[in-house]
């Protein structure tokens, strides 16, 4: 009997539409299956509790919903899946609460590939 994988996507949240892409390019190059979302609010309405993967969200986006919130959001809403949060602002105490509220790890904007590469990785082994 084969085992059946479980699919685990990436799922990429921010609304700079070229980090999206640059984003989408990198994972894909490495194999990974990858959906892209202008905003958490749309991550959430065409998602559910069940999706399995790794959520790559922006702290900071043009919207009401930041990279806190969405955390917030995602658990109360019964999402099981690890968060990296990427931001190009954020101070030590913002890194330590989005720590706090069950981001998986933060990474600072702009980023080595590998780095990102290696906490996905790492997220996906973990969860």
């Amino acid at each position: 009997m084969q085992n059946e994988q479980i699919r685990r996507d990436i799922f990429i949240i921010d609304d700079d539409e070229e980090v999206r892409m640059s984003t989408l390019a990198l994972l894909q190059s490495q194999g990974m299956s990858v959906m892209l979302f202008n905003s958490a609010e749309t991550f959430l309405s065409k998602t559910d509790n069940s999706i399995t993967g790794c959520v790559i969200s922006d702290f900071e986006m043009d919207v009401s919903c930041n990279g806190i919130e969405l955390l917030k959001r995602m658990q109360a809403n019964g999402y099981q899946l690890p968060v990296i949060i990427v931001s190009g602002s954020l101070n030590e105490s913002s890194k330590t609460n989005a720590i706090r509220s069950g981001a998986y790890a933060v990474i600072e904007k702009p980023y080595p590939s590998q780095l990102l590469l290696e906490t996905i990785n790492s997220a996906l082994e973990e969860f």
